[in-house]
């Protein structure tokens, strides 16, 4: 959640708001309750924001079940309820949050949704094959990005929705796949919430629709 207190941080005067399992560790802003496996929860969340938000960050996602599974290396692996659990967390989650969330975005000034992909959702990039519930669930949020995207041009048209791969961050979503990560490449939350940011900041009308990666270049599809 490092990101979120970066974002109190930089805010100042406006208002940050979590949408969690649970409140931010160390940090007094609001809470509101919100579980991506629990699509009642996710209505029930944005019944409670009345007012206007500027930026919708959806910084969720799952890669292994802590031991008890992984991404699958190979087809005799597939499991029909770890495939659901893939889509549920990292595709149909945020599209109820998007679902929710985008009307709240501004109508007359620049709004942001942004949700968390991965660089290995790209299908034109995928040499190694492998972990197909994450790759896939993935690629399916990212179609689900650019629908929005379109929809978002005749009912929010100051709106930006993109896809965002922060890169391989020092957190337990990465632990078991460290090993073969180059030193440089394996981000601190400060530096990864810091990339972010500055991505957010840049962005254009016309970037809508687009994966984008921590140094703010687009990922093929």
């Amino acid at each position: 959640m490092r990101i979120v207190k970066q974002l109190a941080f930089m805010a100042k005067e406006e208002k940050v708001l979590v949408l969690a399992r649970g409140p931010v560790d160390g940090l007094d802003v609001p809470h509101v309750h919100l579980d991506l496996e629990k699509p009642d929860s996710i209505s029930q969340a944005f019944e409670t924001i009345n007012e206007s938000v500027k930026r919708i960050l959806v910084c969720t996602g799952i890669l292994h079940g802590n031991g008890e599974w992984g991404p699958e290396r190979q087809w005799s692996e597939l499991n029909a309820d770890i495939l659901m659990k893939y889509y549920q967390i990292n595709t149909v989650g945020p599209a109820l949050v998007a679902k929710y969330a985008l009307p709240k975005l501004p109508k007359d000034e620049l709004g942001i949704f942004c949700a968390f992909s991965a660089r290995v959702s790209s299908i034109s990039d995928n040499r190694l094959g492998g972990w197909y519930g994450y790759r896939s669930s993935k690629t399916a949020l990212n179609m689900i990005l650019k629908n929005l995207a379109i929809e978002a041009r005749r009912k929010r048209p100051k709106s930006i929705i993109i896809g965002y791969h922060p890169g391989t961050v020092d957190t337990n979503l990465s632990k078991p796949f460290q090993r073969n990560v180059k030193p440089e490449k394996l981000f601190t939350s400060q530096f990864a919430a810091d990339a972010c940011l500055k991505v957010l900041d840049e962005l254009k009308i016309e970037d809508s629709g687009k994966l984008f990666d921590w140094q703010g270049s687009v990922i093929e599809s």
